[in-house]
């Protein structure tokens, strides 16, 4: 596998953070593209819990949904989980190669396979080498695409975000912290108990 630190030229050696960069943007495009789903289920679950879907749902309901969408969350994040693989090394290089007119990353990882003994010939190589090696200096992190249209074509992550959005400006978040009360111990004991009666006596 051609490393960064392998490669011959000095030109290539100084492309140690625009890799770096390419490699933190490709993941960047893979996590998006391999968990949009996990985020769109949290906007959408905790709209619904700061709108109060807790107060108008049976206990039944809020606990029939929390369980689907905890296992919603599990099977997304486990999906997530076995496609994802960060992108290695020579994936960044080559996809910073392609940003450069002649690929001259590929170029500088070439060797003379012919005619390595005519003197012409040689020159004439390093004179394509010492070319690539600008071009090579001028490498820039390209910006990663993270755009999901092709996997999300419902709009779904929208749909979340925008849930999410009016959640916050017309519900209350802090009723999302209301949720687990409702699955405590002593909640459905309390529910059953009815409403609380409060009563004095003046001693005669």
């Amino acid at each position: 596998m051609t490393r960064i630190k392998a490669l011959p030229h000095e030109a290539l050696r100084r492309l140690k953070w625009p890799l770096r960069l390419t490699r933190a943007g490709m993941a960047a495009e893979r996590i998006t593209r391999l968990f949009w789903p996990v985020w769109t289920i949290l906007f959408v679950l905790a709209a619904a819990l700061a709108f109060g879907a807790q107060d108008w749902l049976p206990v039944e309901g809020v606990w029939l949904g929390g369980v689907l969408a905890l296992l919603a969350l599990f099977w997304t994040f486990v999906r997530g989980i076995r496609h994802f693989r960060w992108p290695t090394e020579v994936e960044a290089l080559d996809r910073l190669d392609r940003t450069l007119p002649g690929r001259p990353i590929a170029a500088l990882t070439d060797s003379l396979a012919l005619g390595g003994h005519d003197a012409g010939t040689a020159s004439v190589w390093r004179a394509h080498v010492t070319r690539m090696a600008e071009r090579a200096r001028a490498a820039r992190a390209p910006a990663p695409d993270l755009r999901i249209a092709g996997r999300d074509r419902f709009a779904l992550r929208y749909a979340g975000l925008t849930a999410l959005v009016m959640a916050v400006l017309f519900g209350s978040l802090w009723r999302v912290a209301e949720a687990p009360g409702l699955v405590s111990p002593g909640s459905t004991a309390d529910a059953a108990a009815g409403p609380p009666w409060e009563g004095w006596a003046d001693p005669p």
